[in-house]
């Protein structure tokens, strides 16, 4: 059966922007398993961690030191990342002492083929930051050694997986931290609290729910830090980027409850509008358009355009994920011809880069898109690296790490690609990740206690901040970046992005997070 077919099966019977797993049907499990033969996606299935396969495409589930491909395509990452480890035993036996290990741990397989793709940039991330602590560190201790921890699809097997990561947790292997976990669900928020309850250190990486984090007030997810904004961070930052005041504006919002990226990002907006929001009711699978183009076409755009000739608004708040927004943007261009409106919204929107459905005319006849993104590798061109250093600080080496072992070669990691900010982000949570050990490791303390890792975030500020590659990341006694950039992308014009900053403007050098953050 060729493959684009399967791919397109698959992905309307059991993705959804969120990786949210539904109900399968018999016909979809025997297609799979024509095609698939009911073996696993990765190679080499008897070095399967644990012999664990589960799910219709028996995806193997575990922890792997490289050793493994959960996917094909991770060969070379994982090749790259078994030698580091071998050198980390190494390097931590010529100083008579021990490893660290990071697990990264996020959904390591799928028979879609962008989102392998997605799966090693993720990979891809992890082990720059890997490679740049045990060779670019001036020797720092200790050296790290790498993990990858798939919970399969929807990360469903989060606990077995997590019981296989607290069985690391002890000499010589010694697992101080947790990183990755990128996806705002539901499901997420249970993986996160499990793991935190059983005192593992966690740096989440592209996660931006505003109810998958701590407060000053409050700590549900003790040990767990970001390196991301919350939406509500990003909201800020877009509204100041806009300079939009709240009589301007009008809201868009699913109404949905069950999907934390879209809640959170609607609670904001709606604090932020003079106006009641537009509502409207996505399909479940949120991958599927349902009769959302119809409530758009018949309801939402016609309000607003009559709102816009008698209250002058031009700008858009919309809260909710791609499919969704590629639907609201075609019914606006055809519904409201010749009107003025820029969108804003959150980074979900990166992934209408490669929809084909996008009306992409739209955007020369009177709308702009702009919305925050996970992370951009062109926000420090140009001259917005002159407005502040610090935050520009930790891209060069990145980068050029990236460039070293971007290739297929021996050693090397193959194509590496930037433009969805996966690979970035990813390497900024295991950086994180690693500042956060080696910043309690000294001579009386030469591997620092989970619970010293867990609770002690909040010294990655000051002149400790964390010079990530999307920008200086650095953390409150919560967790939570302190006014961290935030690239304000415009749709057609991906080969630029601006830093906006929560606060407005960049924190001080050295980065003092105030009182009330």
């Amino acid at each position: 059966m060729p493959a684009h077919v399967l791919s397109r099966a698959w992905r309307a019977a059991t993705r959804t922007p969120r990786r949210r797993t539904i109900t399968v049907t018999a016909a979809v499990i025997v297609l799979v398993a024509a095609t698939y033969g009911g073996v696993t996606l990765g190679n080499n299935a008897s070095k399967c961690p644990a012999g664990r396969f589960h799910g219709p495409l028996h995806e193997c589930v575990g922890v792997t030191d490289g050793s493994y491909d959960f996917i094909p395509q991770l060969h070379l990452v994982d090749q790259a990342i078994l030698a580091e480890n071998q050198n980390a035993r190494r390097l931590a036996a010529r100083e008579h002492g021990q490893v660290a290990t990071i697990a990264l741990l996020l959904p390591l397989t799928s028979p879609d083929p962008s989102m392998r793709a997605e799966i090693v940039q993720e990979v891809q991330g992890a082990y720059v930051a890997q490679y740049r602590a045990n060779h670019r560190a001036n020797g720092l201790q200790p050296p790290i050694r790498l993990v990858l921890a798939n919970p399969g699809a929807n990360s469903t097997w989060y606990i077995p997986v997590g019981r296989d990561l607290q069985a690391v947790e002890g000499a010589p292997d010694n697992l101080r931290a947790v990183a990755g976990i990128s996806v705002s669900t539901a499901t997420t928020k249970k993986e996160v609290a499990w793991l935190t309850k059983h005192q593992i250190p966690v740096v989440g990486g592209a996660i931006t729910a505003d109810d998958i984090a701590n407060t000053p007030a409050s700590d549900p997810f003790p040990g767990f830090a970001r390196a991301e904004p919350t939406n509500d961070q990003e909201a800020q930052a877009l509204a100041r980027f806009g300079k939009v005041s709240p009589r301007q504006a009008i809201v868009v919002q699913d109404s949905r409850t069950d999907d934390d990226y879209i809640t959170t990002l609607a609670k904001w907006f709606d604090d932020h509008s003079a106006y009641q929001p537009f509502t409207f009711q996505s399909s479940p699978d949120e991958s599927q358009p349902g009769i959302t183009a119809n409530t758009f076409a018949n309801v939402t755009v016609p309000g607003i355009c009559s709102v816009q000739k008698t209250k002058h608004i031009n700008w858009i708040y919309f809260a909710g994920r791609q499919v969704q927004l590629r639907l609201f943007i075609n019914a606006l261009a055809a519904g409201c011809q010749g009107s003025q409106f820029t969108i804003l919204t959150g980074s979900a929107a990166s992934h209408l880069t490669s929809d084909p459905s996008l009306n992409t005319a739209a955007f020369s006849k009177g709308l702009t898109l702009e919305y925050a993104a996970i992370a951009s590798s062109k926000i420090w061109n140009g001259t917005s690296q002159g407005a502040d250093g610090r935050s520009a600080a930790g891209w060069p080496g990145f980068a050029g790490t990236i460039k070293a072992h971007s290739g297929t070669r021996q050693s090397q990691i193959g194509t590496v690609s930037l433009a969805n900010g996966q690979s970035i982000i990813n390497y900024d949570a295991v950086l994180t990740a690693i500042a956060g050990i080696r910043a309690l490791t000294n001579a009386g303390n030469p591997m620092p206690a989970l619970q010293q890792v867990a609770h002690g975030w909040g010294n990655l500020s000051g002149t400790r901040a964390v010079p990530g590659a999307s920008g200086q990341i650095c953390l409150d006694n919560a967790g939570n970046p302190y006014d961290k950039p935030v690239p304000i992308v415009k749709y057609g014009d991906l080969a630029s992005a601006v830093p906006a900053w929560p606060n407005g403007h960049p924190p001080q050098y050295p980065c003092i997070v105030p009182r009330n953050g």
